[in-house]
């Protein structure tokens, strides 16, 4: 009975559908879009718009292209959207309208820049949008609000005075309040900052990201605990979110509580994070293992690093500082050569490889020291480590 009963709703439910799906347009979109199909939703207003161009069309087709991450194609959409509402202008509801089709033109910009790694061009593009909105509605908070944040990419001045304005139009403007803190912050105004944290989780008291930055900036004023406090509520509200865990690691290394900042550096790893969180976890992890005079887990975390970032002379440098002392000397003076080929003016690499060539013991080795050791000298003719060194190399 319950089988039937569900087959019923089903067939009720596909011929609703189709009902819905020979409507209008707009309707047909909204029903496909609700499934997911993006494409065909796209496909269905472009036919509609073709064969009666049509405000509501382009706009709908403009939001929908901009859902489907095609946003070259959402800013056509928004053109042509412009240009028929100028077209057709008969009253001042009509700038309100242009006011929204040119901010989310700025939005397309905007993603566009992003996906394209911060593309200067596209966010001078961005804030043109944003700007002609604002002439248009005065009262624009959101429109204020992505302009500050384009100011902000772009290093521009008046960031501070777009927030502001997005707030006194909309005093409840979480977004706002968490972009002028991360402002203050970028100009190392932490306490400012905080108190913008403060203004945006009484909005949101269960905002991940609003309680992570808070923690970070307690973190820059060395307020560990705090900082502590806030990644651990971050942490309550999303227990997946490998930045706070990140972040509350390195506040535990701050304060010397080294199991629990290996417990939460093991946690990021275990996450679906970024690689370049995972690289820095596994520095950092790599270097509390050598603090605690765990060189042969120090090591795996630092091979794991060379393999995500082959490129780094740094990387290979530690890895030539814990193979030799755990008296493994040929590839200790292998890491050091891989960290010479990569960076050839890498002074504590010459040293490192002419100490680890000395303990092999025999005259050979210790020529090829005493090259590294003047290498290094020759570079910087002050270098006190290269100095010493030469100094027992020729004793």
């Amino acid at each position: 009975m319950e089988h039937f009963e569900l087959a019923t709703f089903c067939i009720h439910h596909a011929a609703e559908m189709n009902k819905a799906l020979g409507s209008s347009p707009i309707q047909q979109a909204a029903v496909q879009s609700f499934l997911g199909n993006k494409m065909k939703a796209i496909t269905c207003l472009v036919a509609a718009n073709d064969a009666c161009p049509a405000l509501p069309y382009l706009l709908l087709l403009g939001k929908t292209q901009m859902k489907a991450q095609k946003f070259t194609d959402a800013v056509n959409s928004f053109r042509k959207a412009l240009t028929l509402l100028c077209l057709n202008k008969t009253s001042l509801s009509s700038d309100s309208q242009a006011a929204e089709i040119l901010y989310l033109t700025g939005l397309c910009y905007v993603a566009q820049a992003q996906l394209l790694q911060q593309d200067k061009a596209l966010f001078l593009l961005a804030l043109d949008a944003f700007s002609s909105a604002v002439k248009l509605n005065h009262n624009y908070a959101d429109a204020y609000h992505q302009r500050g944040i384009c100011r902000m990419h772009l290093k521009q001045p008046k960031s501070l005075q777009d927030f502001n304005r997005a707030l006194s139009l909309h005093p409840t403007h979480f977004q706002a309040y968490l972009s002028r803190a991360a402002l203050f912050g970028a100009e190392g105004r932490y306490a400012k900052a905080i108190l913008n944290c403060n203004e945006a989780i009484l909005i949101q008291p269960y905002s991940v990201r609003a309680y992570l930055y808070r923690g970070v900036f307690k973190f820059h004023m060395k307020g560990y605990r705090g900082a502590v406090q806030d990644l651990t509520m971050a942490i309550n509200i999303d227990s997946t979110c490998s930045f706070a865990f990140y972040n509350r690691g390195v506040c535990y290394q701050q304060l010397k509580e080294y199991e629990l900042a290996l417990k939460d550096y093991s946690i990021v790893l275990l996450l679906a994070s970024r690689k370049e969180i995972d690289l820095k976890v596994l520095i950092n992890r790599g270097l509390l293992y050598l603090e605690l005079n765990d060189y042969h887990n120090a090591l795996q975390d630092f091979k794991a690093a060379s393999g995500k970032s082959p490129g780094d002379a740094t990387i290979y440098h530690a890895l030539g500082v814990l193979h030799h002392r755990l008296g493994q000397l040929q590839e200790s003076t292998e890491a050091y050569t891989q960290a010479l080929r990569l960076n050839p003016f890498f002074l504590d690499a010459y040293v490192g490889r002419g100490n680890a060539s000395m303990d092999y013991g025999h005259g050979q080795a210790n020529k090829q020291a005493q090259r590294d050791f003047l290498s290094a000298l020759h570079l910087n003719p002050l270098c006190s480590s290269a100095r010493i060194s030469l100094g027992y190399n020729l004793q």
